[in-house]
């Protein structure tokens, strides 16, 4: 997003977002036109079985859901165990440990959440998950001011170099875009 710039990436997030609503309301109305008509679909394979027939929600959607499941633990995983290898090289900078290990120690603790029974146990997670959350971006916020008025502040510096810039751009458009599609397949379960 940095690369598209304050008003590229501005037009950019209210694009996603508005995208990302309509989405889920035509989403929304076709759940609701199909609970009236006796179909609940409580899974993207029963809508596609009831919009698709019955092949596509069991050859189809089901894989794709699978790999995309999949996909996302393992990003997930790794993404955990860098930022854990990362914050244990500002503790300690001469530190021994390798990825794998930290890429382990996070799928350890993913694992044992994995077995909780239900997701309202994970309720005092998510609250300290929040905290934790709601204190990094104070300690961002705090930091930027803090760097902002002071006279060692770094040269600032935002327009985009090289002769990549509108691949940069695109490609950023396309992952945010993704992304932000991406949480619209997991609402109907949350909300359901």
């Amino acid at each position: 997003m940095a690369l598209l710039g304050w008003v590229g990436g501005v037009i950019c997030v209210a694009l996603a977002g508005l995208v990302t609503f309509y989405s889920y309301n035509l989403m929304s109305l076709v759940l609701e036109h199909q609970e009236k008509l006796g179909h609940r679909q409580l899974r993207f394979r029963d809508m596609a079985r009831d919009i698709l027939g019955p092949a596509w929600g069991k050859y189809f959607v089901g894989p794709l859901q699978f790999f995309i499941c999949y996909g996302a633990v393992i990003a997930c995983t790794l993404l955990g165990g860098q930022s854990l290898k990362f914050i244990y090289l500002l503790s300690n900078p001469d530190g021994t440990m390798k990825l794998y290990q930290f890429i382990i120690m996070f799928g350890g603790v993913t694992l044992f959440l994995a077995q909780m029974p239900s997701f309202h146990s994970l309720r005092h997670i998510n609250l300290v998950s929040l905290i934790l959350c709601l204190a990094y971006s104070s300690c961002v916020t705090a930091g930027c001011i803090y760097i902002g008025h002071t006279n060692n502040a770094p040269r600032k510096h935002y327009s985009i170099k090289g002769s990549t810039k509108i691949w940069n751009n695109s490609g950023n458009t396309g992952n945010f875009g993704t992304s932000s599609k991406r949480k619209d397949v997991e609402r109907p379960m949350c909300v359901l």
